[in-house]
């Protein structure tokens, strides 16, 4: 009679635990990330923002030196490793906040290096000179071609500087959600380990 007892106990307490475990732990435990993966993919996109604001010395460094040969081979490595950031960014991101600043960071960064590539680069090795696209808006006081380029060249430079603001936000906003969530994901830990104990 004891011994059934004690198994009809044992019974009870298993299914109370199983309940709590379904109930609550588990739903804990499928959305859980870890503190440490947040944190892994937080450094990764400082990575990836520290690239992208190096990018502007590449643009800078055209401009002052018109070292066009190297600029060139410079520039192609940025955009091979731009859509290695790209993908990565894609990744990382999975909430709809996530993937709402993931576009944004697409959007900004191609702005970002086609002004660059499509605009600057055939200002400054002279093939957009003749190109009446590539002078558009300027004002008549420009004295000749060379004041109108090197006026257009300041105005892209300055644009440059703007996308590159443009394409660091997004990527700033993932940090934030990614420390929120390294926050919650600590918490929910604390919380499966109190459930735990408590039963």
């Amino acid at each position: 009679v004891e011994e059934r007892r004690w198994a009809e106990i044992f019974i009870a307490e298993y299914n109370t635990y199983l309940t709590i475990f379904e109930k609550e732990m588990l739903p804990l435990l499928e959305k859980n990330e870890s503190p440490e993966k947040r944190l892994k993919d937080i450094l990764t996109i400082n990575m990836i923002a520290r690239e992208v604001n190096e990018i502007y010395s590449v643009t800078t460094d055209a401009i002052i030196t018109r070292n066009m040969e190297k600029s060139r081979k410079e520039f192609t490595e940025i955009k091979n490793t731009a859509q290695n950031h790209i993908a990565v960014i894609k990744e990382l991101t999975d909430t709809d906040e996530e993937k709402l600043q993931s576009e944004k960071f697409i959007i900004k960064y191609n702005s970002y290096l086609n002004l660059f590539e499509k605009e600057m680069m055939p200002l400054l090795d002279g093939s957009g000179i003749h190109n009446p696209e590539s002078l558009a808006n300027l004002k008549p006081e420009a004295e000749n071609i060379s004041d109108s380029v090197n006026k257009k060249i300041r105005q892209l430079y300055e644009q440059i500087d703007l996308l590159r603001d443009e394409t660091l936000v997004p990527l700033n906003e993932l940090i934030r959600y990614l420390e929120q969530d390294g926050l919650k994901a600590s918490q929910d830990i604390k919380k499966i380990s109190e459930l735990d104990r408590a039963v």
